[in-house]
């Protein structure tokens, strides 16, 4: 079954942004990011009726992107669709009164006021009450975020097929960007029932990067400023579970494979890797396994970064410019660049044609 039809397709006034377009790409599995997901009648949908077919609104963290989803629970592989919620204007709650089994009740709705396509439009939800104070709490907490700070992105070069161009990454969040690959991870949960991510460490060919889950707070630094890399506070302990990730891609003559790390041996080494940046130790992941094998795909990665450097020098020198990674078409509404076939923002998620 179909959902959000609309009559006069043409009408993008009464179409919310695809979620696809709104999501982003985090490092952790999705399910080990938060999400509030809640039971709803929408009362009144963007053309101001009912809309049965709605019966599931999603609150995504800055980790996934910001936004709220509206669909239909039964069509578990069918993407929503939603807005970011710093766009949202109000939340209000409205009082409404039904008939009970012994004597009229009072039912609380929120009223959701947000922009839309250069304008604004309204919602009316029918949540349990219970919840009611709990949404308006996390939309407000999120929609308070710096959207700029954590998606401002650092252009960095990169070679592909020989190739060098650059792309945007988005340094401050655990989401990899187009043409970041990932290379090493390890990812500190709590829970045993319902498992969420509480802290990662990564290393991608782009950047050394930490962040905290619970505080949305991160540090990193892009791979040529990387100074040194450091193994120290080493020893040898019995264990047959890695506690890092490796991703297979080949850097100088070390392979890494993917997987959880089991080992044949029962004694491994773990030890702290050290990043230095400006002559000083900028970043640390403590106590990690196989730290050496860490260094060197790190020193790997910084080599070829380097290499990057200087041929992009050298075609400076010689009056060249850097190519970009793909054309791009800037939003009329948040001025943001996105993929030249985009049918709608990834930062605001207005049309674009």
């Amino acid at each position: 079954m179909a959902i959000y039809t609309n009559p006069d397709s043409s009408n993008k006034d009464t179409n919310l942004a695809p979620v696809n377009t709104l999501k982003l790409n985090p490092i952790v599995e999705d399910r080990l990011i938060q999400k509030n997901k809640y039971k709803i009648e929408m009362v009144e949908w963007l053309d101001g009726k009912p809309n049965e077919e709605i019966d599931s609104m999603i609150i995504y963290p800055v980790e996934l992107g910001f936004f709220v989803e509206f669909k239909n629970s039964k069509d578990r592989d069918f993407a929503g669709k939603g807005f970011r919620q710093t766009d949202v204007l109000e939340l209000n709650t409205k009082t409404t009164v039904k008939d009970g089994l012994f004597r009229k009740k009072e039912d609380m709705l929120l009223e959701i006021i947000f922009k839309h396509n250069g304008g604004t439009k309204r919602l009316l939800v029918n949540v349990d009450d219970k919840h009611v104070s709990e949404i308006v709490d996390i939309i407000n907490t999120n929609k308070n975020l710096d959207y700029d700070y954590y998606l401002g992105y650092l252009e960095v070069p990169f070679e592909k097929d020989g190739v060098i161009a650059s792309t945007k990454l988005q340094p401050k969040i655990p989401v990899l960007s187009e043409n970041e690959e990932l290379l090493w991870t390890h990812t500190e949960t709590d829970g045993v029932l319902s498992t969420r991510a509480r802290w990662i460490d990564a290393v991608t060919n782009m950047r050394i990067f930490q962040y905290n889950f619970k505080s949305h707070l991160s540090s990193y630094a892009i791979i040529p400023r990387i100074d040194d890399v450091i193994v120290t506070n080493q020893k040898r302990i019995s264990e047959s579970q890695s506690s890092g990730i490796y991703y297979s891609q080949r850097f100088g003559s070390m392979r890494s494979g993917r997987g959880t790390g089991k080992t044949t041996t029962s004694s491994i080494t773990i030890g702290d890797v050290i990043f230095m940046v400006d002559g000083r130790p900028f970043i640390t992941f403590h106590q990690i396994k196989d730290p050496h094998g860490l260094a060197r795909i790190t020193k790997s990665v910084k080599r070829q970064a380097m290499q990057i450097e200087k041929q992009l020098k050298k075609r400076e020198k010689n009056g060249e410019k850097r190519k970009t990674a793909k054309a791009s078409v800037t939003c009329q509404k948040c001025e943001k660049p996105n993929l030249i076939n985009a049918n709608f923002c990834s930062h605001c998620g207005s049309a674009l044609k």
